[in-house]
Formats: structure tokens, C-alpha cells, sequence
């Protein structure tokens, strides 16, 4: 499923479970590289940064507890961040980046807060939700 939500010249594109059809679109929208694409499908195990040309792609992986056997999963969240987009891309709901979504469809205001100087510092907003998530899950 792939929703957009854009402001000031800056789009972000969330993907859940990206299927052929999104990576075409990502291809063709933002001319990725086929390198950048086939680290999106299927999730990779390691996290890796890469920087290209016009710009830079972040593999994180965020613990998860599973509530019904007790263990901890491990969910990866793809990041391609350009000068105008981010692409979030990840295979379940990871909360941090559930949040601050349902919070720019829900207020205008926070969405301009988020989104209102670049992608860069919606970068920095999307790593450190994420990043505070897994210290308070790893800090206890």
C-alpha cells in the first residue's frame, strides 16, 4: 500500500509490503537506481547506508515484541531520502513512523512542522522518533 503526503515542494511516499507495481513507480517518479530498488524487495537482513548521486538510502530494523509467543522480531525500515523526498518503505506498521504520519494527516500544523524545511529535516525527525522508540524499548 503506498500513500503520499506532500508540502512545501517535499513528498513523502510511505510504503507497507512494497510490491513490483510500487517499485516501478518509485523507478520511474524519483529515477532510483535498480541497486536502490532490489534492497526494497525482499527485506534485507543487515543494515547498510549508500550514499548516490542524488541520494541516500538507510536500512534500519526495528524490535518488535510478538505479543502472542513472547519473542522479539525484527521488522526493517528502508529510508531513500533525496533533495525533495523521503520514501519510507517497510513490511509492518513500525510505530514511530505510524505516529508521525497519522499526525501530519491529522494536523496540518505538525505536518508543516515536519516537512516545512526539507528532507533533511524530516529525515532527522523520522531517525529520531524511530531511535528514541528503540531506546526506550532496549533502555529498561
Amino acid at each position: 500500500m503506498r500513500n503520499i503526503i506532500e508540502s512545501n515542494g517535499l513528498k513523502w511516499v510511505d510504503i507497507t509490503s512494497p510490491t513490483e507495481e510500487d517499485i516501478k513507480y518509485l523507478k520511474s517518479e524519483f529515477r532510483l537506481k535498480p541497486v536502490s530498488l532490489r534492497n526494497l524487495v525482499p527485506s534485507v537482513t543487515h543494515p547498510d547506508f549508500e550514499i548516490f548521486e542524488n541520494y541516500i538510502l538507510v536500512i534500519l530494523h526495528y524490535p518488535r515484541n510478538n505479543e502472542e509467543t513472547g519473542n522479539v522480531e525484527i521488522h526493517e525500515l528502508d529510508i531513500i531520502a533525496g533533495k525533495d523526498f523521503i520514501i519510507t518503505s517497510h513490511y509492518v506498521p513500525i510505530k514511530p513512523l505510524t505516529y508521525m504520519w497519522e499526525e501530519c494527516v491529522a494536523s496540518e500544523k505538525i505536518k508543516e512542522i515536519y516537512m516545512q524545511k526539507g528532507s533533511g529535516e524530516l529525515l532527522f525527525f523520522i531517525l529520531n522518533k524511530f531511535l528514541r522508540r528503540i531506546l526506550e524499548k532496549t533502555d529498561k
